[in-house]
């Protein structure tokens, strides 16, 4: 296996929280990834990094203003809720039959327009208006009726009113067969398209990478979305969200090249054209979401929730023939943002403890983050990291083009004190961060200059 090679960064410096605009709120410590296998990235988000691009950072969850924890969902055993389910009628019923409740974008002649919705709409209104008022007319009479008439009518009525039981209990019976056969369904039946659709409904999986054919020719496109997005969505400048940036995170990473794992961009796309694109990367036990981006256009289409939803029945088709991919990573829980709470709807979903690096159930983690922001999630006192970092001995080095291993790498370079000391305290803390496993796999570049 090919090694990772890391550069450490010890920054003790706070920048403003994005979340609650606080100055100076947020630590973090990070690394550039020169190069990073799928094993070791796997093992770094389990110890509640994360990557931007090829910067790899770690919250510093004690010291920050909104605690930002690992969040996952066990795919294997997702459910959809309620809410979702309605979420995914809504995305089914748009691209089989046009229709769509809070509809109101205008599509071109191929399709339907907001006016064609409204129409359809109106005539559904109207056939069951003319449904009832019929009923009635059939079974009641005037109150100016002669006695006789009067009579009918109270018997009329009382047809009409067995008959409106026996129409109710069926009605009962049906929505009870309905929602029965809605329990039954799953997640990937919700997701299955007919081949008559109204619209064609497509997702492209592409690699992250300019040297794939399919990216770069998608890249125009994908761009524009990307930007449209971030203007209206998140308010930035036009010039803030330029190419440069968009390649430097969502585009760049340092995955070494396989052909099953990496970084992909997952274009939704409806009849030729890009909707959505979730940035994902697929590692060994998982796919974790780096983000999405949308053409705010067809937010009412709950864009987020469903594209959360394909990507979790991506994991268990995965799954089939990747049996250790079960997970889906959907980045960081921030208790404190209201906003960022949906992600704990993906039931059943697991924080990371920030001191044992356990998984445990996010309903019990949300009563303890009630109480406080930053909290052990992990009940049990005497559970412990079991990848504690136990000796700079453990830690392994790239230095002038070569491997070696700490104890080497000191007795070449470190004859000043001085530096010594300063690059122990700095190597113990990456130690601790990482973690003693990734100590002895991951290659911390060290620069001659230092």
């Amino acid at each position: 296996m090919d090694h990772s090679i890391v550069e450490f960064f010890d920054s003790n410096v706070g920048h403003k929280c994005g979340y609650c605009k606080n100055e100076g709120s947020k630590f973090s410590k990070g690394m550039w990834a020169h190069i990073m296998n799928v094993t070791d990235y796997q093992d770094l988000i389990d110890r509640g990094w994360r990557r931007s691009g090829q910067y790899c950072y770690k919250p510093m969850n004690n010291k920050c203003c909104c605690p930002m924890y690992t969040i996952r969902c066990d795919a294997l055993s997702f459910r959809p809720s309620k809410s979702q389910k309605k979420v995914l009628r809504k995305f089914k019923n748009y691209v089989q039959n046009g229709q769509c409740s809070g509809y109101k974008h205008t599509e071109n002649s191929t399709g339907n327009s907001k006016e064609d919705v409204d129409d359809i709409m109106h005539n559904q209104r109207q056939v069951r208006k003319y449904s009832y008022s019929s009923y009635d007319k059939l079974y009641s009479v005037k109150g100016d009726n002669v006695h006789g008439e009067r009579s009918l009518g109270v018997k009329n009525k009382e047809m009409h009113g067995s008959k409106s039981i026996i129409a109710n209990e069926d009605r009962g019976k049906e929505k009870r067969k309905a929602s029965a056969s809605n329990e039954e369904k799953k997640l990937e039946d919700w997701l299955h398209f007919t081949l008559q659709s109204r619209h064609n409904f497509e997702v492209r999986m592409v690699r992250a990478n300019l040297d794939d054919q399919d990216f770069a020719q998608s890249l125009p496109e994908s761009l524009r979305i990307y930007q449209k997005y971030q203007v209206k969505v998140h308010g930035d400048e036009i010039d803030k969200c330029n190419e440069k940036q968009f390649l430097r995170f969502l585009c760049k990473n340092s995955f070494l090249a396989d052909r099953t794992y990496g970084a992909f961009h997952r274009q939704y796309m409806i009849d030729g054209r890009i909707i959505a694109v979730g940035v994902v990367d697929i590692l060994p036990d998982c796919i974790s979401s780096v983000y999405l981006y949308y053409d705010p256009d067809y937010s009412y289409l709950s864009l987020g929730t469903f594209t959360s939803l394909h990507e979790i029945a991506l994991v268990r088709k995965m799954h089939e023939q990747f049996p250790s991919i079960k997970y889906y990573y959907l980045g960081f829980y921030i208790h404190s943002c209201q906003k960022m709470r949906y992600k704990g709807q993906f039931a059943p979903s697991f924080l990371c403890c920030p001191e044992s690096y356990t998984w445990q159930p996010i309903e019990v983690c949300k009563q303890l983050l009630d109480s406080a922001p930053y909290t052990r999630f992990e009940s049990n006192a005497e559970q412990q990291d079991e990848n504690i970092f136990q000796s700079k001995e453990d830690v392994m080095i790239f230095f002038c083009d070569k491997k070696m291993k700490w104890n080497e790498y000191e007795g070449l370079v470190l004859q000043d004190e001085k530096r010594r000391l300063q690059e122990t305290v700095e190597i113990v803390e990456y130690g601790n961060l990482v973690g003693k496993s990734l100590c002895s796999r991951l290659l911390l570049y060290r620069n001659n200059g230092i």
